[in-house]
Parts: C-alpha cells; sequence; structure tokens
C-alpha cells in the first residue's frame, strides 16, 4: 500500500509541471485511443494510458476520472488509488463513487488511505472552482427545469443562453473545469445550450478554443449539434425555420440525423476526433458484459 500512495504522490508532484493553460488537444487524441482500448475490452492497456494522460494535465474530464477508477476496479489494478484521487479531484462525490458496486468493492480493501486521498482531491477541487459563479448556475439551471411546459420557459432559457453567452465572451465559460460537475457527473449549463434554439451555431466561433482549453469534448460537442439538428426544444417555434445550411452532416449521434452509409458518418466523426459508430457500440455493451457504468459524455 505505501508503495500505491508513493507513486501517486510522485504522480501528483509531476502536475506541477504541466503548463499553466494546457492545449487539450492532445487529451482528446489520447482519450480516442483509450476508448478504442477500452471498446476491445483491453483494460490493461486503457489504464496504462489513462495514468500518463493524467500525469500529463492537472485537470481530467469527470466523465474519464470516473470511468478510469472503475475500470481499475474492475482489473484491481494498482493505480486505482490514483483515480480515486482523480475522481475527488474532479468534483465526484463520494456518494456518487460508492454507489458504483466496482469502486465500492475496491474502496472497502482500503477505505483509510482512500479517505485520505478523496478528502485531498476535494479540497483542491473546491479550492478551484468559483463557487459563487456555481451556484448561480445551478440557480439558473434548477429554474430552468422548474420552468418546462410554463409560459416562460422560453424567456428562462433565453436568460440563461445570454448569461452564459456573456461569461464565454469575458473568457469565463462556465464549463465543469470553472464551476465543477452536478451529482451525477453532468455539466451543468449543458442543458440550456440543447433548449436554446440553435445555440450550437451562436457560438460557432468559439467551439474550436473551447476544445483547445478543455471547456468542452468533442462528443459532447457533436452530441449538441445533433439536438440543434433535429430540433427537439419546444422553443423552435412556428416562426423559427429549419436550418438547412449549417446542420446537413448527420453523425449518427442520439437525436441527430441518421445515415446507413457507415463509412461516411464515421468518415465525418474522425473529422471531428469523434469515436466510430462501432467503438461507440461496443461501449455501451461493457455495462452488461463487465458491469461498468460506463459514461461516453453527452450530457
Amino acid at each position: 500500500m505505501k508503495k500505491h500512495i508513493l507513486l501517486l504522490l510522485l504522480s501528483i508532484s509531476s502536475l506541477f509541471m504541466a503548463q499553466k493553460n494546457p492545449d487539450y488537444t492532445a487529451y482528446n487524441d489520447a482519450m480516442l485511443s483509450i476508448e478504442a482500448c477500452n471498446s476491445r475490452a483491453s483494460f490493461d492497456s486503457s489504464i496504462t494510458k489513462y495514468y500518463h494522460l493524467f500525469s500529463k494535465y492537472e485537470l481530467a474530464f469527470a466523465k474519464d476520472a470516473y470511468n478510469a477508477c472503475q475500470i481499475a476496479a474492475l482489473k484491481n489494478h494498482k493505480y486505482f488509488h490514483h483515480f480515486f484521487y482523480k475522481c475527488a479531484q474532479s468534483g465526484i462525490t463520494k456518494t456518487r463513487l460508492l454507489s458504483n458496486p466496482l469502486i465500492k468493492t475496491a474502496y472497502i480493501s482500503d477505505s483509510v488511505n482512500l479517505n485520505t486521498l478523496y478528502s485531498k482531491g476535494n479540497t483542491e477541487y473546491t479550492k478551484r472552482i468559483d463557487m459563487g459563479l456555481r451556484e448561480e448556475m445551478l440557480k439558473r439551471a434548477a429554474k430552468e427545469q422548474e420552468s418546462k411546459g410554463k409560459q416562460n420557459y422560453a424567456q428562462v432559457c433565453t436568460d440563461n443562453f445570454n448569461r452564459i453567452l456573456e461569461l464565454t465572451k469575458s473568457g469565463n465559460y462556465p464549463g465543469e473545469f470553472l464551476i465543477g460537475v452536478s451529482e451525477d457527473i453532468e455539466s451543468i449549463i449543458f442543458p440550456t445550450f440543447c433548449h436554446y434554439p440553435y445555440s450550437y451555431i451562436a457560438l460557432s466561433s468559439y467551439w474550436p478554443d473551447a476544445l483547445k482549453k478543455g471547456h468542452i469534448t468533442p462528443f459532447s460537442l457533436l452530441y449538441l449539434y445533433g439536438f440543434n439538428q433535429t430540433r427537439r426544444s419546444v422553443l423552435y417555434v412556428a416562426d423559427i425555420p429549419t436550418d438547412s445550411t449549417h446542420f446537413k452532416i448527420p453523425y449518427n449521434m442520439p437525436y441527430g440525423n441518421q445515415s446507413t452509409d457507415f463509412a461516411e458518418v464515421n468518415r465525418q466523426r474522425t473529422l471531428k476526433k469523434v469515436i466510430s459508430m462501432a467503438v461507440q457500440n461496443n461501449l455501451r455493451n461493457l455495462r452488461s458484459t463487465y458491469g461498468l457504468d460506463y459514461l461516453m459524455g453527452y450530457y
């Protein structure tokens, strides 16, 4: 156990050498390789890749830390402690972690040391995020959910989107690295994007920079594209015409347009640094085969 803790402390110390404003392009490339390994159940390989990736980036997306943690628990791997710490640092609650049977089993075997690691990671998380902005966005999200089906829903959603746009333009995009994640490891602001008409286009000039800075993942961005593409929100009223200019490409994402030309769909996904349909389908099967509560990151 002392060896595991030493490895973790060494990996944490390496983070001080990370760039102040890291480029997440390489992170996203690495995740494509990791998820391909996971889809083949090549877990030993993916665990090693997760470890090296997290050692290069101070902040990991919560979904990635969670997936790494449960896979390491499945394999009873020495890096489980490191990934448990990364989950705490990413804002995942201990309750959420221990609701996962694989993680809970691994946790019980060394709860004292893991509690110490969780406390350290969670302290870093709470110091990092903007608590005032987090509370504001949580209240806005709650009000938006409460307004669904009511006369003021469109206005509430519009007010929330304009606030996000204002923050984005000022360089304070309220993503998970700034305001954290919600209880179930979802983005706090993403539902607003899905329901505000054509938010994907309204923020189109920002997405390249957002991907580079780690404000959003390629997969969740295409999820938003698909949601806007098929106009699933009730806020697409009659006077908002169908956009036939910007939403022509089928990526076969949830809610998006579908195509049976899978080779072309996969080609388009590759251009956006998103996993292939085959990899996505295999990842969905990890729950039934291995009991993994695998998260792919569409919010």
